[in-house]
């Protein structure tokens, strides 16, 4: 993509809201990443609740991110009722850590 027409996009507010032209993304569903095995310490009940959010990753159900949400300044980055799935367009904005990790973004 050309700079001047990512520019272009990102003035007409449409990043965040959704993708950019030629931008590519995936996760799990598109088989840009797989789960490895299971080890032997893994319990049964462990990799029944494993194998159910798989499902709902491969279906694009998954929410990842629940809100509320604080980052690690204790700001609130995901408000109480708001939900993301992995492939979120709003995710790319990310630019905090949350609550809970130590250090500087």
């Amino acid at each position: 993509m050309e700079l001047a027409h990512a520019l272009h996009q990102a003035r007409e507010g449409r990043h965040g809201r959704k993708p950019l032209d030629n931008f590519l993304r995936g996760g799990l569903k598109e088989g840009f990443v797989k789960a490895s095995p299971y080890g032997k310490a893994v319990s049964a009940a462990a990799r029944k609740n494993a194998d159910e959010i798989k499902a709902k990753m491969m279906k694009g159900e998954f929410v990842i991110f629940k809100g509320a949400l604080k980052d690690n300044t204790g700001k609130v980055v995901i408000p109480a009722g708001t939900a993301y799935k992995q492939q979120d367009v709003v995710l790319e904005q990310m630019n905090y850590l949350v609550a809970g990790v130590i250090g500087k973004v």
